[in-house]
């Protein structure tokens, strides 16, 4: 939000600070400042002119040649190309010399200049190149009225310089969402100056307006306002539009928009002919198209709010207008809204539409219920000065007043929370400075009064903490003395996860972290079981993860467009599915588990003269499991089963813990070519997703020494023609059983016999070859050569009865 100091400055005539100064106060109250932007002030040789006339340009349709009265002695000829340039404008002028400073950040230095055959001597400046905004729709016109303006003088007479401050306000502090709450943060209340206006007397009526549902709007009330003008608004009142941001429409229009960050309270006005009976119907039953004031077709669904007259809408409450009511150059009689709508109901409508405006944002945080009359009162007197007319009724329906709630202190426990030693007098002086109101006071606890701007605050721990931030957190004394317990070690169980990250960035492995949120149809690639999320922020954010793989695939391609093409990134996280209807699950209908994501893509090894430039394939994502399975004790219990040309499932044997037998234990998968291209990712990428809780149920932390063998390890190979479907690990398995001494099998070559031209012969077509290689080793004895033969001969039998495999001869 854009706070300007020139209009702060209007609420608290009392703030001395500095711009630093102001800046480091508003962070340690709890408003970051983003940005400070300085506007005006730096106009140097920038004088108001008068356009006298304006000609077309004899070689160009879209310039105009102007002659234009700058004070001198005689008047100047400017070319210009904007299309609003008019005889009679009062206009800022760049004389030939003069240094702008843009909105842009460039500077611009004006010289004397032919443009297509015409001499211009100087500019007539936009919004834009004078560093005020960023409009450059045309030029700036200050105004059309005579003797308004001074012809000659500085620019800085009517544009003052200004610093607006660009302030992050979090989702709790509506009432810090206008001027008039940034100022009661920096001043106090009794420091603020509010605006002169006299009360309005509203008398409660149901004719003129109906409330059909009062839980979504409990109090509208409305100003009807006649003989109105619309014009341009005053140069002030533009000015201070343009500082934030804002575009100034007319009169009205910008009183509305003036008030509303002026004070919080978003209005409406309406042009009072085009409400067919003149009157309101508050209503959350429509259903149907409407369009609203920026010319789109909105789709309105039953609990919306909608704003109707007698028969049809006109605007959708708390969120922006309808097109055939807005206030117009013809509109001559005015109703003006001001009114409390439900928040959660205004934040459901304004994500199921996509449409956010500073009206929503406000009220879907919740605005002050006590200043609704008093910001009708407010734009009603400034209608009445700027665009004149008279005031014919002023009328509202309130379904029930709310009341300020009472919350009550211990000063005791202020003290006892903050670790500080607080007199109670400063407590009551910090929070009577804020709108608080003292009701009661006695030894033990204090009560308050909550102002109605501060929807925040209902229970003690919110006054401590109001006390705790007005105070400074900076001025609470460090403890001398602390007392610190440190565990006397870390169970690997429950320390689990941090172990996992170890193994994982042991490996070369970076972490990442990445929003569990993404949208419905790319959940509903990766899962059939999608959890779609109530009332989402936006189209992306409609589901939760069923998958790590979509997170971990994002973020390859954010760093592939970066040129960052050698990846290896884990990322420990949470994925939700719905269960199945007789699933057992913590929460009744969904699941939720903790994955390991796993994602290589680029080159195996860092670009070196020491490795060779080969890329990363699947056997590395492979053994980079494999090597963490080892680090966890559950590499020997693993077990790796082709599921597709692409994916191996990851078993792991439960048998030796439960009656459960193998357990899935997660994927790994080269990824297909269709989620390649979903993703704008041109490269290869190899995942994997594992069960976190099943890694740590089976994990094993204990370490058992085993003395190495006093005598020599012996190795032999043996190589076998199996049918092809039979699997490496399987006979793997298989051989280690055979015999206590065989300590390791590891399969050292594949092969398949091909013909001359490449292909493979019918008789081997099934068939291939697989060697091993097999370490045998003994604690007890050298082995002699026959018991060796004996040891194979029962590996070659076993294999030959398992599989069918022929022992291959050398």
């Amino acid at each position: 939000m854009k706070i300007s100091l020139n209009w702060l400055k209007a609420f608290a005539p009392s703030l001395v600070l500095t711009e630093s100064e102001i800046a480091a106060r508003l962070t340690s109250l709890g408003f970051e400042v983003e940005n400070i932007q300085h506007l005006g002030g730096r106009f140097h040789n920038v004088v108001v002119g008068k356009v006298l006339a304006c000609q077309k340009h004899p070689n160009a349709d879209r310039l105009s040649v102007c002659t234009v009265d700058v004070g001198q002695s005689e008047a100047l000829q400017i070319v210009c190309g904007a299309p609003n340039v008019a005889a009679g404008q009062f206009v800022p002028v760049a004389l030939v010399g003069a240094e702008l400073h843009r909105y842009s950040g460039e500077t611009l230095t004006i010289k004397k200049s032919k443009i297509r055959g015409v001499e211009s001597m100087g500019m007539i400046c936009a919004e834009d190149e004078l560093g005020l905004s960023d409009n450059h729709d045309g030029i700036m016109v200050l105004g059309t009225e005579a003797d308004s303006f001074a012809v000659g003088a500085p620019l800085d007479t009517y544009v003052p310089r200004d610093t607006v401050f660009d302030l992050a306000i979090t989702p709790n502090r509506p009432d810090a969402l206008s001027h008039l709450g940034i100022a009661r943060e920096l001043v106090g209340v009794t420091g603020v100056a509010l605006p002169s206006y006299h009360a309005l007397p509203f008398v409660q009526s149901s004719s003129r307006i109906q409330l059909e549902d009062t839980a979504a709007c409990p109090h509208y009330a409305a100003v009807l306002i006649e003989g109105v003008k619309i014009a341009p608004s005053p140069l002030w009142l533009q000015n201070r539009l343009k500082a934030i941001g804002l575009r100034p429409i007319n009169n009205v229009v910008d009183i509305t928009n003036y008030v509303l960050h002026s004070v919080g309270q978003p209005l409406h006005a309406f042009d009072l002919d085009q409400l067919l009976e003149q009157r309101i119907r508050v209503r959350t039953d429509i259903c149907g198209e409407f369009v609203t004031l920026d010319g789109k077709t909105r789709l309105i669904e039953p609990g919306m709010i909608m704003i109707c007259d007698a028969q049809r809408p006109v605007a959708i409450g708390g969120i922006m207008g309808g097109l055939h009511s807005e206030i117009s150059d013809r509109t001559t009689n005015v109703l003006l809204e001001s009114a409390y709508f439900n928040p959660s109901q205004i934040r459901r409508a304004s994500k199921k539409l996509g449409l956010s405006t500073d009206a929503s944002y406000r009220f879907e945080r919740g605005v002050d219920w006590g200043n609704i009359r008093g910001a009708a009162a407010m734009a009603t007197a400034m209608i009445l000065e700027l665009a004149g007319g008279r005031v014919i009724e002023t009328t509202e329906n309130v379904a029930q007043e709310r009341q300020r709630i009472h919350v009550s202190l211990s000063p005791r426990r202020v003290n006892s929370f903050l670790g500080a030693s607080l007199e109670p007098s400063r407590m009551v002086s910090i929070l009577v400075g804020l709108g608080f109101e003292k009701i009661e006071q006695t030894p033990e606890q204090i009560s308050f009064a909550v102002p109605s701007w501060r929807v925040d605050v209902s229970a003690e721990v919110d006054l401590i903490e109001e006390i705790a931030r007005v105070y400074g957190y900076d001025n609470f004394a460090p403890a001398e003395k602390m007392n610190a317990a440190y565990p006397v070690g870390r169970a690997d169980k429950a320390h689990f996860n941090d172990r996992l990250r170890r193994f994982m960035i042991g490996m070369g492995f970076k972490e990442i972290l990445t929003n569990p949120l993404l949208s419905l149809s790319e959940a509903q690639v990766f899962s059939e079981r999608v959890v779609r999320t109530l009332n989402p922020i936006s189209e992306d954010m409609a589901a939760l993860r069923p998958s790590l793989m979509p997170s971990l695939l994002k973020v390859v391609a954010h760093n592939h467009n970066l040129s960052n093409f050698d990846l290896r990134l884990f990322e420990v996280a949470r994925v939700f599915e719905l269960a199945s209807p007789d699933e057992p699950t913590l929460v009744s209908g969904y699941r939720e588990r903790e994955m390991l994501g796993i994602a290589i893509t680029g080159r195996r090894a860092p670009r070196s003269w020491a490795h060779a430039n080969q890329p990363a394939d699947f056997f590395d994502l492979k053994g980079a499991v494999e090597e963490l399975l080892d680090g966890l004790h559950l590499l020997e219990k693993s077990k790796f089963i082709p599921y597709t040309h692409n994916k191996l499932h990851l078993e792991i044997d439960a048998t030796r813990n439960t009656s459960l037998g193998r357990i899935f234990a997660g994927v790994l998968q080269i990824v297909p070519k269709e989620w390649l291209m979903r993703y704008d990712i041109d490269k290869p990428v190899f995942l994997a997703e594992l069960d976190v809780e099943v890694l740590r149920n089976f994990a094993e932390f204990d370490y058992e020494y085993h003395a190495p063998a006093k005598f020599p390890a012996v190795t032999r190979d043996l190589a076998f023609y199996v049918p092809i479907d039979v699997a490496s690990a399987d006979m793997v398995d298989e051989i280690i059983q055979v015999h206590p001494s065989i300590e390791q099998v590891q399969v050292f070559d594949v092969y398949e016999p091909v013909s001359s031209a490449g292909r493979s012969t019918s008789a081997v077509a099934s068939r291939r070859s697989l060697a091993f290689s097999l370490r045998l080793v003994s604690h007890e004895r050298t082995f002699t050569e026959d018991e060796i033969s004996a040891l194979l001969t029962k590996v070659i039998e076993r294999i030959q009865s398992k599989y069918g495999a022929e022992l291959r001869q050398a």
